[in-house]
């Protein structure tokens, strides 16, 4: 039974209704998507080691190093072939320095000692091997021979990242993007670490050629590549296994992926608390026997602000959505029965009004009664409206520890001659542009999902 008031009433719509109208169009076909966490496994498991000299610095511990940032890289590198133990039965362990060998259980148990990075491939000259670096590019061309939709297969690679500018032109950079694509392209995603550690050692080849020997911090990094889930557990794992040791400040990670959305927004996970309650609107109940959040505005009162967040919606640690359009279907209810209310397309613009956007806030005004051009609701009648929320692109704030750990050749001189204590990371910056292009040239609009309300005033 309906109390009559002379207020505008809100309610916020789930998905089992008692009202007379609940048949009304509006109410039915509403967003529902299965978004379940599954339990994860992988077929297989390959894991590859930068065994380059480069990396020895990580494991070699002196108490001359006078930073303040613990040997993360320890803390790390142990915790990793334990964490994908429990994601695949099936496990493949490589070291890659100039090429790619497969290494033994036992090998693996030495990546935390010097040893593992000295020892020179033997097609190299003695005393040469400090000449030679590893190229990723060669680990993802194998990769991309490997990743299969019929499969459901786990890839890590960990690497300091340091790219030639070489390796960034003409071809070489397609090596390094096309399995990239070929992994969105294959309903995979790709996870990004990148962690700070204590260094005491050499950086080999600078752009000059030639070494720098005062570094005492230099980050390291883990690039996950498989399904969602997969590559999500794998996060998980080393968080609770080695980051939960680590300080917030010294390590990053972004997820790209294909996959946005994780808890859409419905009618069942939107309440009162996502409203910003202004000046004559009261949280109060119209309708006997219906649980809903029912909200009351007085003639006169502050338009209604309705915040979305973010991080409540999306897959953590992806790129923001952005340019989210929200459009409404309105019905007039009358008689236990609904009929169609149609705007025109300028007061749709109207109805959904001064919508800001801050990181992951997203807040909206809906219709300001005190402003008779956006009063698109006429007095005395009831309404049902289903608001839809569309992301029509993505940004890359998310990503910008990868400007501030990176350096260019210009900036060699610089950082040699100021003798710094943390070393950054040739060219990583453009290591991270790649990947957001590659990520906004993937993208498809996303429906954030949907909210239902009831809407009267007098």
């Amino acid at each position: 039974m309906r109390k009559v008031r002379n207020y505008f009433c809100l309610i916020i719509l789930v998905f089992t209704s008692s009202l007379a109208f609940a048949d009304c169009k509006l109410f039915n076909n509403s967003f529902i998507a299965d978004f379940k966490e599954k339990t994860p496994k992988a077929d297989n498991a390959f894991i590859f080691f930068d065994g380059s000299l480069n990396m020895e610095g990580f494991v070699k511990k002196d108490e001359i190093n006078i930073s303040e940032v613990n040997y993360n890289y320890l803390k790390v590198i142990d915790k990793i072939p334990f964490a994908v133990a429990s994601l695949s039965n099936n496990q493949f362990f490589q070291k890659y320095f100039t090429g790619i060998k497969t290494i033994t259980a036992n090998e693996v148990l030495k990546t935390s000692r010097p040893e593992f990075y000295t020892e020179c491939p033997p097609n190299i000259p003695e005393g040469q091997c400090h000449l030679s670096k590893s190229k990723i590019s060669k680990v993802l061309d194998t990769i991309s021979n490997l990743i299969s939709k019929d499969q459901k297969n786990l890839f890590i690679i960990i690497s300091d990242l340091s790219l030639s500018n070489e390796e960034l032109v003409g071809k070489n950079i397609e090596k390094i993007k096309e399995p990239f694509i070929q992994a969105l392209n294959s309903d995979q995603a790709i996870g990004v670490f990148g962690i700070n550690s204590k260094f005491n050692g050499n950086i080999w080849g600078l752009p000059s050629g030639r070494k720098y020997e005062q570094a005492y911090e230099r980050p390291f990094f883990i690039i996950a590549i498989g399904p969602d889930d997969l590559v999500t557990s794998f996060k998980k794992l080393i968080d609770s296994e080695a980051l939960n040791q680590i300080p917030e400040k010294d390590y990053n990670f972004n997820l790209y992926s294909n996959t946005l959305i994780k808890n859409p927004l419905t009618a069942e996970n939107f309440s009162s608390e996502n409203f910003i309650f202004g000046k004559g609107i009261l949280e109060n109940n119209f309708y006997d026997n219906v649980d809903y959040t029912q909200i009351s505005f007085s003639k006169r009162h502050d338009p209604l602000a309705i915040q979305l967040d973010l991080n409540n919606i999306q897959v953590p640690y992806t790129p923001y959505l952005q340019s989210i359009s929200a459009n409404a279907e309105i019905a007039e209810l009358k008689d236990d029965s609904c009929r169609e209310y149609k705007l025109n397309n300028e007061n749709k613009i109207k109805f959904l009004i001064e919508k800001s956007q801050t990181d992951s806030l997203i807040t909206y005004n809906f219709q300001d009664f005190s402003n008779k051009d956006s009063n698109l609701l006429r007095r005395g009648r009831e309404y049902v409206l289903r608001v839809n929320f569309i992301a029509n692109s993505i940004d890359d704030q998310r990503a910008k520890w990868f400007d501030e750990w990176s350096y260019d050749q210009t900036q060699e001189d610089e950082l040699v001659n100021n003798g710094v204590d943390f070393f950054p990371v040739l060219n990583l910056s453009n290591f991270g542009l790649l990947l957001s292009q590659i990520q906004n040239e993937n993208f498809t609009e996303q429906k954030l999902g949907e909210m239902i309300f009831l809407a009267e005033i007098q």
